[in-house]
């Protein structure tokens, strides 16, 4: 079972933005090599806001049942990074360094933006384990 944080309240509360799907992913599903970086991307329609404070960009892994979430932030200390200012271009990354097995799984781009409203994608990161003899895969 997946547990979605308290964001998904504001989202039930402020869902005008996300009758209309307005946050888009370019792929929904990345394969990507273990020891490899990922970038996963979010686009949503450019604004005429030119302040950074009105834009909200929430990257978060979705947790199972019984994972903490300070287990997460600590494992992605260090490894993550992302770039605000190309939220002017209506695009929102996350960097991803290093990748482990432990990485694999669904993630959520959340993006609201000042009296525009609130929506999210959710994308699945699936890791690829090499070894001498085979390929295994970790999947999201």
């Amino acid at each position: 079972m997946i547990l979605i944080s308290h964001m998904a309240i504001k989202i039930q509360e402020q869902n005008a933005w996300i009758h209309h799907s307005h946050v888009w992913v370019p792929y929904s599903n990345y394969y990507v090599k273990e020891g490899q970086a990922v970038t996963l991307r979010c686009t949503f329609p450019k604004t005429q806001i030119w302040d950074l404070g009105a834009y909200s960009v929430s990257w978060d892994k979705l947790k199972r049942t019984g994972q903490e979430q300070d287990q997460n932030d600590k494992f992605f200390r260090g490894r993550v990074s992302g770039n605000r200012h190309s939220l002017f271009e209506g695009l929102a990354y996350e960097i991803i360094t290093n990748i482990s097995t432990q990485d694999f799984g669904k993630y959520w781009c959340l993006i609201q933006v000042k009296r525009q409203g609130i929506d999210y994608k959710i994308i699945t990161l699936s890791v690829i384990r090499s070894s001498r003899n085979r390929r295994e895969i970790s999947h999201g």
